[in-house]
């Protein structure tokens, strides 16, 4: 998982990323280095990483694009209440 995507047996991580745009582009720049082999620091060690990367880089990518659009919907509704 990219730092800030939820994961309940493990929620630290979520509330401790303070912008999950960039653990986002962090994590893009990780894969962009195609690791042979991957340590992370909670779980087994990967060999050939790439998939897993992969999946978890679409997963932060579509909750930081719903939350992004939940936002930007409650601003504008703070906005034609004030």
């Amino acid at each position: 998982a990219v730092s800030g995507t939820f994961k309940p047996l493990f929620p630290l991580v979520y509330y401790a990323t303070w912008h999950k745009g960039l653990a986002l582009e962090s994590a893009r720049k990780l894969r962009a280095l195609e690791p042979e082999r991957m340590a992370v620091g909670h779980g087994r060690f990967l060999t050939e990483p790439l998939a897993a990367m992969d999946r978890a880089i679409a997963v932060a990518a579509r909750t930081l694009e719903r939350q992004t659009k939940k936002q930007v919907s409650v601003n504008r509704t703070e906005r034609e209440y004030s």
